[in-house]
């Protein structure tokens, strides 16, 4: 019998709990998973509203969640942030109203969990009650809320032009404070005390972290970064716990291609999947057409793109993944773009009776290391693209608007700072519009602001005809 998974074992241990103190009140307790039983919770609820309990552990090292899944081996170059040091169960507690969430909180006393379940679920409280009586019940929301208050007067006593902006976030998305200034943006968390936690970017990556920082700092910091547009070096100079990230003097000076594969062979050291693909790493330095284009890995494979950033141009690009040679004397197989499409299309078709494997026998070039370069050279080499650095988003505004102007609209697409991402859209005067996202390179997903609205699929001509026939109507 499959030993249960500790996020298991701790879900039905709270199970257990709620089972003998909610049973004489008219509740329903439920034990549940989701991801394929890695993800536990447990569900306590009447007809309006509801708690759902997500069991965690916090793991082996220190301030991070055991959940047993293995991330994406996309190249991550988010800087590190120092783990709060905890261990053991840890409960994530969403309060639901009418099927929709009113807030959230985390604790790791199971006993505080269950006391705050009874109070929403059973007696009903309010969340102003809630607030008053648990101190963790969005908790980071409330301290990131006062932060975005405070660090706005701490910008206004020092003459800076930039404010930072609260996000209140979503279902899907946390609570965050933001400052935008064109290219250039700052994100701000809470740590203990008054203190927080500074991010600095340009053109969304990371380039400076500070830790520890008081508001007056990081407001000093956010001046000089985002209103006097000063360099990493300078801002670190001026403010003590500010820290350029590794490789960000190569981003300052443009050197966009050099810094992606510095990252790149940097994580080699500590991912299994990139260091698979070391051998050919380590000869790209010196391929005149291989380094000159950007990668990204997802799914065990490593795939060249256009661009820097997600959602990654991959047209006419190859691909590389691990081959089924037994004799290990060939690892890797290399797919054409045409290739991969012929793959795709034949595993659309497939019945069944022919397994992935079996249909990547029939594409691709078996190779080692070198043989790899010389074949990705000689593909790439015939490319007319030019990489650049961003990501479909970036160009996505551009296209729909010659697209617009071709069929005499005055309506215009922009592309709108999202955090760390672009989000593009066509909106008119009064609120109507359309958020479009790209899909490949002559494809975009058009959907309307009216939450209940379906999404598109459609070429770029038909998304402009769409957009003009219902918000010039």
């Amino acid at each position: 019998m499959e030993t249960p998974r500790i996020q298991e074992v701790i879900a039905r241990d709270l199970l257990h709990q709620f089972k003998n103190t909610f049973g004489q009140d008219s509740v329903n307790v439920i034990l549940d998973s989701a991801v394929a039983g890695v993800l536990w919770y447990v569900e306590v609820q009447n007809e309006v509203l509801k708690c759902r309990i997500h069991c965690y552990e916090y793991g082996a090292v220190a301030g991070t969640w055991k959940t047993g899944v293995t991330p994406n081996a996309h190249v991550s170059i988010t800087p590190p942030r120092q783990a709060i040091q905890r261990q053991g169960a840890v409960y994530l507690l969403e309060f639901i109203k009418e099927g929709k969430r009113q807030a959230r909180g985390l604790t790791q006393d199971s006993r505080e969990a269950e006391n705050a379940v009874r109070d929403w679920v059973v007696g009903g409280f309010d969340l102003p009650l809630m607030y008053e009586k648990y101190l963790f019940v969005d908790a980071i929301y409330r301290k990131e809320r006062e932060i975005a208050k405070r660090i706005n007067i701490e910008l206004t006593l020092i003459g800076a032009k930039i404010r930072c902006v609260f996000d209140e976030g979503s279902r899907h998305k946390s609570s965050s404070i933001w400052g935008y200034a064109g290219e250039r943006l700052c994100k701000l968390e809470p740590e203990d005390s008054d203190m927080v936690y500074c991010v600095l970017f340009e053109k969304r990556i990371p380039l400076a972290i500070g830790s520890n920082l008081s508001l007056q700092s990081a407001a000093r910091a956010i001046l000089l970064w985002m209103d006097q547009n000063q360099t990493t070096n300078q801002v670190q100079d001026a403010v003590r716990n500010i820290v350029p990230v590794e490789f960000a003097d190569l981003f300052e000076r443009g050197e966009y291609l050099a810094w992606h594969w510095h990252h790149v062979f940097k994580q080699t050291s500590n991912n299994s999947v990139l260091a698979f693909y070391l051998p050919i790493l380590e000869r790209i330095p010196k391929s005149q057409h291989v380094k000159r284009f950007f990668s990204f890995f997802s799914g065990g494979q490593l795939q060249f793109s256009n661009c820097s950033l997600y959602p990654f141009d991959v047209k006419d690009l190859p691909t590389l993944l691990p081959s089924d040679d037994p004799t290990g004397e060939r690892p890797y197989l290399l797919m054409s773009s045409v290739e991969r499409h012929l793959l795709e299309l034949e595993l659309q078709k497939s019945t069944g009776n022919l397994s992935g494997i079996a249909l990547l026998k029939t594409v691709g070039f078996y190779c080692n290391a070198q043989e790899a370069i010389e074949r990705l050279e000689e593909i790439l080499s015939v490319q007319t693209y030019t990489p650049y650095f961003g990501s479909l988003t970036d160009l996505l505004a551009e296209r729909m608007n010659e697209q617009l102007t071709a069929l005499g609209s005055k309506l215009r697409a922009q592309a709108i700072p999202d955090h760390m991402l672009l989000k593009v859209q066509v909106q008119t005067s009064d609120g109507r519009g359309f958020r479009l996202t790209p899909w490949g390179d002559e494809r975009v997903r058009i959907k309307p602001f009216s939450y209940d609205s379906n999404e598109l699929n459609m070429n770029l001509k038909e998304a402009a005809m769409k957009i003009i026939a219902d918000l010039e109507s």
